[in-house]
């Protein structure tokens, strides 16, 4: 599996990040035995990603072994972002678990509507704080001080 993370962090996010547009921001997701390698990335190369998103990883795999070596992690408080959906299954749990990690991860992205409609300021400034807290650059940020006027 190390070899995979060595991959993972060096040829792929290279090859994206030189041939698409892409945001600084990067977001390990996995569902089920894609949640186990997103754990294994946090643990192995956990300056990667910004951040992580197990959903019903399967820690069962290979008798535990994941599990077992990071007992000390898990014996810590759990994250703040950590929540449980009792009502959905393996197969239903990856929508609502995705919808509430993004809704957890950039919370301070919503916008108030009713405000940017009556104060087109407010927009624009959402905006560039938005813009300056990832580093972004891009139409958004270019028609923000148009969108003030």
């Amino acid at each position: 599996m190390s070899n995979c993370f060595r991959f993972m962090e060096s040829d792929p996010i290279r090859h994206i990040d030189s041939t698409l547009r892409t945001a600084p921001y990067r977001m390990f997701v996995g569902h089920s035995l894609g949640g186990l390698a997103a754990i294994g990335a946090l643990y192995r190369i956990p300056e990667t990603f910004n951040s992580y998103v197990a959903i019903d990883p399967s820690l069962w795999w290979d008798r535990r072994l994941l599990l077992n070596q990071a007992k000390a992690f898990f014996e810590r408080p759990q994250p703040a972002g950590r929540k449980y959906h009792p009502d959905d299954s393996h197969g239903s749990v990856p929508m609502i678990a995705e919808y509430d990690a993004l809704r957890y991860i950039f919370a301070g992205y919503a916008l108030d509507v009713q405000r940017a409609i009556s104060a087109p300021a407010y927009l624009a400034a959402h905006i560039r704080r938005s813009v300056e807290a990832d580093g972004l650059h891009g139409p958004s940020a270019a028609y923000a001080p148009a969108l003030a006027s």
